[in-house]
């Protein structure tokens, strides 16, 4: 590779890159704003008890990680919306 070509490329992986094995959740607008808020969301189907998955707003943009236990999906840990810095801050759910 070129020095041109390596400052080219990208410094920061997307965030989700580090959890590949982690199952992929897409949720509705109105669920997103409800899990950015801390609260509970009760899925349609229960996916049975996930201990980790990975979430996706309906924009598919990843926005943080939930557990599922149930039909019931809680934040766990969750992207800063809005985050002025190229390394989102992460929040504790």
């Amino acid at each position: 590779q070129s020095l041109e070509e390596v400052e080219r490329a990208p410094s920061i992986l997307p965030a989700d890159r580090g959890v590949p094995q982690l199952p992929r959740l897409e949720l509705s607008a109105a669920d997103t704003v409800r899990l950015r808020h801390g609260q509970p969301v009760t899925l349609r189907d229960g996916l049975g008890e996930a201990e980790s998955v990975r979430l996706y707003d309906a924009a598919g943009e990843f926005f943080g990680i939930g557990a599922i236990k149930g039909v019931v999906l809680r934040p766990r840990r969750l992207w800063v919306e809005g985050s002025t810095s190229r390394i989102p801050r992460l929040l504790k759910g």
